[in-house]
């Protein structure tokens, strides 16, 4: 079957350069597997495809640009696509616990028979580092995962540079040998400070964000020795029953979400 992509000349330029990188992968991106890959809802990226929406969010492109291997100028200026991409059809990752705010366990992942797997579509920058899934338990995050929700997601500790503002991550925090396991947004204040927050409809949750220091994260990191670590048969990962009293701990980057995101404005 041939993969035909029509280029229409009254296209935005930022129609177009989405189409022709989506086009450039092998096999071709669809608007739902795009959508995975971003984070985004398949409404989302669709009303952007077909015209519909002219003026997305910032983040939006970000998250698009971000999958596509190139940057938000590249998007909107319309350079041109100097190599092809790929991606593997699918990747499997076990789902191993779940994040819920106020749940205090006594582990951090659910007993081997509870665990299951999950196989979803990967983006090339994460296919050959370690993953694992957690289940969304609450509606902390419900602007954009509804609970149900599951979070594929890879360990700080593998990544080759810190998570930034506007990655969503997974935070511990540690009392007296139990753990909360949190979904949060990295947030810049005015101030410029970095906050975790959660992104949720409940007013419940709005005293629950944390601020947030990268450079402390690292010797926390260390410190627990690697908490992300338990969570993934990685080859020589070190697992840990409980970490020092303390947090918010770092400890895992979100790449996919296997259920897509509530509709916000594109």
């Amino acid at each position: 079957m041939v993969n035909v992509v029509h280029i229409d000349s009254a296209q935005t330029p930022l129609q177009r350069q989405l189409r022709r990188r989506m086009a450039a992968f092998d096999p071709p991106l669809s608007a739902r597997a795009l959508s995975l890959m971003a984070g985004k809802s398949e409404k989302t990226v669709t009303a952007i495809l077909d015209g519909r929406s002219r003026n997305p969010r910032h983040d939006t492109l970000q998250a698009l640009a971000r999958v596509l291997g190139c940057t938000v100028d590249d998007l909107l200026i319309g350079h041109e696509i100097d190599k092809k991409g790929s991606y593997p059809e699918t990747a499997v990752a076990k789902i191993v616990g779940r994040v819920r705010t106020f749940d205090m366990l006594d582990r951090p992942t659910w007993p081997p028979a509870e665990q299951r797997r999950i196989e979803l579509p990967v983006h090339p920058a994460y296919a050959d580092l370690p993953r694992f899934a957690l289940e969304v338990a609450d509606d902390s995050m419900d602007e954009i995962y509804p609970p149900g929700s599951i979070l594929v997601c890879v360990p700080v500790s593998a990544l080759t540079t810190p998570p930034e503002p506007g990655d969503r991550v997974i935070v511990e925090n540690w009392l007296n040998g139990r753990v909360e396991i949190t979904c949060r947004e990295i947030t810049v204040l005015p101030d410029g400070r970095l906050w975790l927050v959660p992104r949720s409809r409940n007013p419940e949750y709005r005293t629950t964000g944390q601020p947030w220091d990268p450079e402390a994260g690292k010797n926390d990191a260390r410190r627990a020795a690697e908490p992300a670590a338990a969570f993934v048969d990685a080859p020589g990962a070190r697992p840990r029953r409980t970490s020092p009293d303390g947090g918010p701990y770092v400890t895992a980057l979100v790449v996919i979400s296997a259920r897509l995101e509530r509709d916000r404005s594109p």
